[in-house]
């Protein structure tokens, strides 16, 4: 093989969950910690499964809605809350996964977020 083999797109990889299986459209928490990722199943995965899960794209998703962490503004830092199964703007405790790519008022339930692999 020579170095440099176009290999496939980037948006996607191939990743082994946990113990618990996940539906397609369901967030993975690829890395957690400082340099933490997410992922969305793009199949169904079953518990220590491998499937392919997106690390990179626009995607709606379900939304915090209190008044603080709920207010998604265009270009916003976006994070995975892992305890309440949403995205939020609340950084303490949850993961990095990318930016707000539509504005939406703390009331709506979902927004479309673009998924931003993090550096390592």
């Amino acid at each position: 093989m020579a170095a440099g083999d176009y290999k496939g797109e980037s948006d996607k990889i191939q990743f082994t969950i946990g113990t618990v299986a996940i539906a397609k459209g369901g967030v993975v928490v690829v890395r957690s910690g400082a340099t933490g990722m997410v992922g969305i199943a793009q199949e169904d995965i079953t518990a220590s499964g491998t499937g392919t899960v997106a690390i990179e794209g626009n995607f709606e998703v379900t939304k915090d809605t209190t008044s603080g962490a709920g207010v998604f503004a265009v270009g916003a830092i976006v994070y995975w809350d892992v305890a309440d199964a949403k995205f939020s703007t609340q950084a303490s405790a949850n993961v990095k996964a990318g930016i707000c790519a539509v504005a939406a008022a703390a009331a709506d339930t979902t927004a479309v977020i673009k998924l931003i692999p993090s550096k390592a």
